[in-house]
């Protein structure tokens, strides 16, 4: 018998359409469709931040965290940068109710430029734009995830960091002496640096081996930096030296922490090898530069360079090698006016 076949054999579009078989009436399943979640994605939080492209502490990332941020070389600014073209309060960064930032100036000397254009009125910033404070100073509007932002500290550290101990390095110290010695001179404090050798470090290597010197560093510097304010600047000068320099702290001060450092290293010995230990000391040479306050002139005098306050801790450290070692000498004061 022949088969047939209904002219209602095409199936629906949901997939349920009849077909008749030897007068059989069948149905095919409905198959569920499975309903897709339209949720929302979450969009990053966008942080804010400005990039020092140009002037001192090149790539460093300053927050945007305010809504309000003043930027200047007064203490009182919420971003203080150490440029003396920039004014006390040069400009302002300001968000908006819309999570918007615009940038003004404040009436500044030397004036504000974004992207090469003078800023005669506030203006909205984009990501990228270049901010240009003073005569030297360049800035970055950056507006980057939590993610990007820790990107780019961990890349800014890594470059100013020494990798073996975790100190600051030469770079760094060469640019924080020249800030922290004008800063003194602005405003009539004190400045005071150490530099500290380790006696008879090359032995070290020689006898016990690299590795055993390299631990001899890394503990050295987490002890030096237990005795350091939060402000003080540490840095790994080269190889077994390292500089320290503090503000506020006058010639006596500088003196009786250099002797702290130099009593709690010789003190201990550092553990290596599990139970085995080396004997270390330290000697070290201080300088201080101290604005006298009879000066009266003291926008007009020329004062002392880091370079002769580098040269004076450097003749002291020479000093105390010379005097048997594991010993503090003070360098010359510098006083006011230097010439």
């Amino acid at each position: 018998m022949a088969e047939q076949f209904s002219e209602s054999s095409t199936p629906t579009a949901s997939g349920a359409g009849e077909r008749t078989y030897d007068g059989v009436r069948r149905e095919r399943p409905t198959v569920p469709v499975p309903i897709v979640s339209r949720r929302r994605r979450t969009v990053p939080q966008r942080e804010a931040n400005l990039i020092v492209l140009r002037g001192s502490g090149v790539g460093q990332l300053l927050s945007l965290r305010a809504d309000h941020c003043y930027l200047g070389r007064d203490d009182s600014a919420t971003i203080t940068l150490d440029d003396p073209g920039i004014s006390r309060l040069h400009a302002a960064i300001r968000r908006d109710a819309e999570g918007l930032y615009h940038v003004e100036d404040l009436g500044s000397r030397n004036g504000t430029a974004v992207n090469g254009r003078a800023l005669l009125a506030p203006r909205q910033l984009e990501r990228g734009d270049k901010i240009a404070l003073g005569l030297n100073t360049v800035l970055r509007f950056s507006l980057e995830d939590e993610l990007e932002t820790d990107y780019a500290q961990r890349m800014y550290d890594a470059a100013l960091r020494d990798g073996l101990t975790g100190a600051h390095n030469r770079r760094y110290f060469d640019e924080r002496i020249t800030e922290e010695l004008a800063f003194a001179q602005r405003h009539g404090g004190a400045i005071s640096l150490l530099l500290l050798d380790i006696d008879h470090f090359k032995r070290i290597n020689d006898t016990r081996g690299h590795p055993v010197g390299d631990e001899v560093l890394r503990e050295l510097t987490r002890r030096i930096m237990h005795c350091l304010r939060a402000e003080d600047v540490f840095a790994r000068y080269g190889g077994e030296e390292f500089a320290i320099v503090c503000r506020d702290i006058d010639a006596d001060a500088a003196v009786s922490l250099a002797e702290r450092i130099r009593a709690m290293i010789a003190r201990a010995p550092v553990p290596v090898d599990g139970e085995d230990s080396v004997a270390v000391t330290v000697s070290i040479g201080t300088t201080t530069f101290q604005l006298d306050k009879n000066d009266q002139a003291r926008e007009t005098v020329d004062f002392t360079t880091p370079q002769r306050l580098v040269a004076s801790a450097d003749d002291a450290l020479l000093a105390a090698k010379r005097a048997g070692r594991n010993r503090v000498r003070a360098g010359r004061e510098h006083k006011g006016p230097v010439g």
